[in-house]
């Protein structure tokens, strides 16, 4: 593409779109965000973005971040309404007393808010290592601020935050000690994902401001449609590109029924039995007489047998 700068070049829609929305960034953009914009499956991209690659209009960059997400733990505390310490919090701001433990449950439920008494221990716990609540004599809770509460009640939006999963380099640095805090809690979890990055080359930028980069209808075949229509002419027959790997194939496995009936035949052959290999097309005196089934069994109705009208010459094998 380099050797003709002012050459005019046709793509497809999908890969127009593609540079139109890294054009206006400076910095990479996620394959994921792409995605979102377009309204598409990221893996639907994957083949259009390896073509503007080999084009020369993007480049690609793969890196390893670590995801904020949240655990069996953290999602059951969004079902129940929130963070223990968080549902405490509310306790005592809606009664504004300072009940004893044993009577949170009550007031809680009172106010529509689930605490059960375990909770409010554990909830006790992570307000006191936080200086917003003390234990009075007999067990009284006593708040130390309103507004220590209402703060503590802002760490529910922290949870709603990682509900979906956020990067780790993308969460704001005030609210990363709280993620700290419940990672040690097993209340969020991390892991690492490999994130795949677009940034559009100068020169395809150079190319768009210029108008030329357009949208037009790419095809890899001329159909009888194409040809009778005449609409070949309007038309760019696209080049392969050999150089672009293929998409993986699945591994090849053996079908769970498949590996059944030869779990049964071993089972059959340790006891003493032989296999048998017979013909498409079996006589009744080995299908059924054999076999001892009896002369009115329904597998011998028509409609479960087929019967020949003309004699067939079968092979037998055994293998001992």
């Amino acid at each position: 593409m380099s050797e003709d700068k002012n050459r005019e070049l046709i793509l497809p829609q999908q890969e127009f779109e593609i540079l139109r929305l890294l054009k206006d960034s400076t910095t990479p953009v996620r394959v994921d965000d792409v995605a979102s914009k377009l309204g598409t499956d990221a893996n639907s991209l994957m083949r259009s973005i390896a073509e503007l690659e080999n084009l020369g209009l993007i480049r690609i960059n793969r890196v390893m971040k670590r995801v904020i997400e949240l655990t069996d733990e953290g999602r059951r505390y969004l079902e129940v309404g929130g963070l223990p310490e968080v549902r405490l919090a509310r306790v005592l701001l809606s009664c504004n007393c300072k009940p004893s433990i044993n009577e949170v449950p009550s007031i809680a439920k009172d106010y529509g808010i689930s605490l059960m008494i375990n909770e409010v221990n554990y909830a006790i716990s992570s307000l006191s290592k936080l200086g917003i609540v003390r234990i009075n004599r007999g067990g009284v809770i006593e708040p130390v601020s309103q507004d220590k509460l209402n703060s503590v009640i802002n760490r529910q939006d922290v949870l709603n935050q990682v509900r979906n999963g956020v990067f780790e380099d993308e969460l704001p640095e005030g609210i990363k000690p709280i993620i700290q805090e419940f990672l040690r809690r097993n209340i969020v979890k991390a892991r690492e994902r490999s994130v795949i990055e677009l940034l559009i080359t100068d020169e395809a930028r150079d190319l768009m401001d210029r108008g030329l980069i357009k949208v037009g209808m790419v095809v890899t075949a001329l159909t009888p449609e194409l040809i009778t229509s005449g609409a070949w002419r309007n038309v760019v027959i696209k080049k392969f590109d050999l150089s672009i790997p293929t998409p993986q194939a699945p591994i090849v496995t053996k079908h769970f029924f498949s590996e059944f009936i030869k779990f049964v035949k071993e089972v059959f052959i340790s006891l003493g039995f032989e296999e048998v290999y017979g013909p498409h097309v079996e006589l009744e005196l080995w299908n059924f007489d054999a076999l001892f089934q009896a002369q009115d069994h329904p597998a011998r109705e028509i409609h479960d047998t087929y019967f020949l009208k003309y004699q067939a010459r079968v092979k037998y094998s055994i293998m001992n």
